[in-house]
């Protein structure tokens, strides 16, 4: 039987998509132009046939990196860095873990699998957006926004970086008493295909 500490693998851009089809998303307040923008960014986002990511978090006993790809509309394939690497594969509400040479599907299906699901905050949350000073990752030019995030109480600060020549996300920091988490996007539309493993 695999056993792994599966830790923190949804990879969320923390944002709503802002659309009119679909359940209601958390309420925004701030400056109008930057909520405009940030939807526009999420919209696109959301549209995108595959991507990659790369997310680092720091503090709170979680510290570890993750890889995931995506594939639309509901293919994942991740990989978990700790104490033995080991990898998720999640298509629809299926799962498997492999670690090594032991691989197993998990006997209970997975609630969280839609991209959508995993990359909003639930209709309780409301969401501060103001626009950041640009800044540049990896020497690229970006624009940034500041999203302060209440949820029941709890607040997550938030920095979305938008490479403004592709309207899409780059990196978004993810700041929280627990500690720190760099989400890095990357790969748009490239190939990529994930299939379940021949458990």
């Amino acid at each position: 039987m695999v056993r792994v500490a599966v830790g923190t693998v949804v990879v969320s851009l923390g944002l709503s998509a802002g659309v009119s089809a679909g359940p209601p998303g958390p309420t925004y307040q701030g400056d109008p132009q930057a909520i405009a923008e940030v939807q526009a960014v999420m919209q696109k986002f959301l549209a995108m046939p595959t991507w990659k990511a790369r997310m680092t978090s720091t503090g709170g006993g979680t510290s570890g990196t993750q890889t995931m790809e995506y594939v639309a509309p509901d293919r994942f394939h991740m990989v978990l860095q700790g104490t033995q690497a080991s990898e998720m594969y999640m298509i629809g509400h299926d799962v498997w873990m492999r670690a090594g040479s032991e691989c197993q599907k998990l006997p209970i299906p997975q609630p969280a699998a839609n991209p959508r699901e995993m990359m909003e905050h639930g209709t309780d949350a409301k969401i501060a957006v103001t626009k950041g000073a640009p800044e540049p990752v990896d020497g690229i030019p970006a624009r940034t926004y500041i999203l302060i995030v209440d949820t029941q109480g709890k607040q997550l600060r938030e920095k979305l970086y938008v490479i403004p020549s592709t309207g899409l996300p780059r990196r978004i920091e993810v700041r929280a008493d627990q500690g720190t988490t760099v989400i890095d996007y990357f790969d748009y539309g490239a190939p990529v295909t994930v299939n379940n493993p021949p458990c």
